[in-house]
This record gives structure tokens, C-alpha cells and sequence, in this order.
């Protein structure tokens, strides 16, 4: 799962399962030279929020299908929304025409009811989306949910529906919108799909231009994910310095990472080869440690690293590695946290330690988060440790957030970077924190 241009991966978390839920990366192909079958499944239920919100969405369909060529030999889109009931606003056949599809999404309406039954719009989908409406062979199937919390009415998971949809499309594409679907849904949409790539939660209406082109991505011709056997690997070692086994450790550890204007380009490649240092030793998964990701700036994004879903190193490096600055000024540490406790904490996850690593290059809050780092603390035994990454965090701004100067690490020049993992592995070594 993913949280592209601009790409969340994620759950993605997108929050990337994988992913994610924003990190960029170059698109396989242009949007125009896509030719699929796509159909597409859109909650339109209370959970989506209020009237904005459906517009929000209903622009975000709109612009996805301007991105591509339609035509009986380019792409081609079935629209269907769910919630009490399911309709059907464009066939395939139908949908081989932009202005059709423009059309079809500017009909949709947004029901407002509490049912999200998605049952039945899966079986509408089985008896219309057929060749004799315009299914074709030799063009990708791919299938797109759009959900904004748990499923009401008949189970989808383990239905015989789900297995006849899966045997139907290349991928089956799940976006888990809002933090209800984070919350209530992370373990469910990657069953749903199949691989947790093909999950991406954006945490907010915001974050939906970058599903975009996380879809267009997934839909170039060639892209296609599928299962395969790694062989053993070694993990780096830790420094010298730090002093256990990071194998015996169980942390969740929820990094935030500033994404905002605050520092040059150069400072953040720095630092997010930095993070990669950090976790690359660990051994992840249950029972071990795991790590969560936020992007913070004037908001805050959630990507899908596979937190306590089956997380992988390779898919935790790959969101690090793809993360950009979003161009604002600011930080919302204190909705970072907030997003966390819904998110994660909220769960109560059976881990020993939990552990917030914050890597800044402003302290330029937009309001103090020391009062809700507290009351986390107090809720739920969180942890806390600041990283300085250039002079423009204020160390004491640093200090107040994670309880003290014992847990902020100054690193403004090459000499103290390159301490930093090791610093950060032997506060958890220790488990000697401020609050």
C-alpha cells in the first residue's frame, strides 16, 4: 500500500500499506498511452464526509479520466457507486467516450446513507462488466475501489464474488479514503486486493491527486506486480557503538518526517538517506520492531509502510526513498500526533515500546504539541525523541516536545548526520527517554 509526479505510497499509507496517503516518483509512462479496462466502484456514503468533500472526490474522478485517451482501442471505464444501493452511471461500451465519462461523473450523487454494501455492487459488477459490454481480451482489467470505512451487509472477504473479481481483473486497486478507513479498514482492503501494493490510503480528500498517479502508474502497459520468492539477505550491521541487538528490540516506531519548504533540497536527500540508515538494520514484523510514516508540513500525510501489515524492509526504504517536499511553510506536529492516535495507537497494538522520532528542520509550529505528546504519553506510554536537522528548528521548541534536551539530537553538520542512526538505535537500546 501507498501514500507521484507525485506518488503515495500506501497504505502506501498513502497513511502505504503501501501502502500511502506524499512521495514522488517518475510515472512508467505518459497517462495517454494507457489502454485498459478500468471499472470503477466509488463510495458515496456518509463516511465520505459532507457535500464538499463528494465534490472533492467527484473533481478527483474527473481529472483522473481527463488524464486519459478514450476510445473502443484506448481505454474504456465502467462507473458504479455504492452505499444503500448500487448504481450503475456508465458501461464500458459507454465509457469509450470522454465526454460519457465526463458526464457520467458529474451525475453521480452522494447518498449520505450509513451503508457502504459493497457486496452488491461487486455482483452488479459481475453480471455487467461482460464482453458483451465491451469487456475486451488483450487490454488490462483493472478494478478500482474507493472506500471511506468498513463494509456493511453480505461479507465481501472470503465470498465467492471476491474470488470470481480477483480471477477477472490484472489488479484489483483498493483506496481507503479518510482515517476511518485507515483505521477500520487496514487489515481488510489488502485482502480485498490481493497485494498490498495495490492499496492506498490517503488520510484526507486532500491527498486524492496523488492516487491519480499512483493509478496511472499501476496502469501502464507492463506494470503488473506479482508474488516472488526473495532469497535470504543480510542485514546491516549497526555501529559499533550501539550497545544490543536491534533483533531484540520491540518498538513501533512512528517517524515524522518534515516534508516542508524549512530546508534545501540537499538537506532532505540527506536526511532521508539518514532515516534509510536508521531503520535498514532492523529486523521488521511482529514481534520485532515496525515503523509507521507521517509526512508533516501546514498538514500532515499519512503513508502505508505495512505497519503491523507484513511490513517488508524493502517497501519501508522504497517510501522513504520516495518522499518530496511539498513547497509549504509550517509545521503540524500536533496533527501528526493526533493522526497517529487514530490511526495506530488507537488499536493498542501488543508492542512492548512505542517510540515517535521526529526529524525536523523547523520548529515553526502552528500550535505547541507538547500538551497532546503528553497526554499520549499518559494514554498509551508513547516515547519521544527530536532530530535538529538544520539551525532553523529551535532546540528548545525540541526540547518542550519531546520532554527534554536528553532527547534531541542536534545534527546541522555532515560530522553529526552521521550519528544519527546510531544515536537514535541506542535511545532504544536503552529506553532512557524524557517523559
Amino acid at each position: 500500500m501507498r501514500f507521484l509526479p507525485c506518488l503515495l505510497f500506501v497504505f502506501s499509507v498513502l497513511v502505504s500499506a503501501s501502502a500511502t496517503s506524499q512521495t514522488c516518483t517518475s510515472s512508467p509512462c505518459p497517462s495517454h498511452a494507457i489502454n485498459a479496462d478500468f471499472t470503477i466502484i466509488v463510495d458515496v456514503s456518509s463516511a465520505v464526509g459532507g457535500q464538499y468533500e463528494f465534490l472533492q472526490l467527484q473533481t478527483f474522478l474527473a481529472n483522473f479520466t481527463a488524464g486519459l485517451t478514450f476510445s473502443p482501442e484506448d481505454s474504456q471505464i465502467a462507473l458504479y457507486t455504492y452505499s444503500l444501493y448500487t448504481k450503475t452511471y456508465t458501461t464500458l461500451n459507454n465509457g469509450s467516450d470522454p465526454a460519457n465519462v465526463q458526464k457520467a461523473i458529474q451525475s453521480m450523487t452522494f447518498d449520505k446513507s450509513n451503508d457502504r454494501q459493497l457486496f452488491q455492487a461487486l455482483s452488479r459488477e459481475e453480471n455487467e462488466v461482460t464482453k458483451a459490454n465491451g469487456l475486451r481480451d488483450g487490454y488490462k482489467r483493472i478494478l478500482i475501489v474507493i472506500s471511506a470505512d468498513r463494509w456493511t451487509g453480505t461479507s465481501v472477504i472470503g465470498s465467492s464474488v471476491l474470488t470470481k473479481v480477483q480471477k477477472k481483473y490484472d489488479m484489483v486497486m483498493a483506496v481507503g479514503l479518510g482515517f476511518n478507513s485507515v483505521k477500520n479498514q487496514g487489515d481488510v482492503l489488502p485482502q480485498f486486493t490481493g497485494n498490498n501494493d495495490y492499496v492506498f490510503f490517503a488520510a484526507n480528500i486532500n491527498q486524492l491527486p496523488y492516487v491519480g498517479q499512483w493509478l496511472y502508474n499501476y496502469a501502464c502497459p507492463g506494470t503488473h506486480m506479482t508474488t516472488t520468492t526473495v532469497g535470504p539477505s543480510t542485514v546491516p550491521t549497526p555501529a559499533p557503538s550501539v550497545p544490543c541487538s536491534l533483533s531484540t528490540l520491540n518498538y513501533d516506531v512512528y517517524l515524522i518526517v518534515d516534508i516542508s519548504s524549512s530546508m534545501s533540497s540537499s538537506d532532505f536527500e540527506a536526511m532521508k538517506q539518514s532515516l534509510i540508515n536508521f531503520v535498514k538494520p532492523f529486523p521488521v514484523g511482529d514481534g520485532k520492531t515496525q515503523f509507521a510514516m507521517f509526512g508533516c508540513s501546514i498538514d500532515s500525510e499519512l503513508y502505508y509502510t505495512g505497519f503491523h501489515q507484513g511490513q517488508t524492509m524493502s517497501s519501508l526504504i522504497s517510501t522513504i526513498s520516495t518522499l518530496t517536499q511539498d513547497g509549504s511553510s509550517g509545521q503540524a506536529l500536533e496533527l501528526s500526533l493526533e493522526a497517529i492516535d487514530k490511526a495506530y495507537l488507537s488499536r493498542n497494538y501488543q508492542t512492548s515500546n512505542k517510540l515517535v522520532v521526529y526529524v525536523t528542520g523547523t520548529a515553526n509550529f502552528d500550535v505547541s504539541p507538547n500538551n497532546e505528546m503528553k497526554q499520549l504519553s499518559q494514554k498509551y506510554g508513547l516515547k519521544a525523541v527530536a532530530v535538529q536537522w538544520t539551525a532553523g528548528a529551535a532546540i528548545s521548541n525540541l526540547q518542550g516536545f519531546a520532554g527534554g534536551s536528553d532527547c534531541v539530537n542536534a545534527a546541522t553538520t555532515s560530522t553529526q548526520r552521521n550519528n544519527v542512526a546510531a544515536w537514535l538505535q541506542t535511545k532504544m537500546c536503552g529506553k532512557k527517554f524524557c517523559y
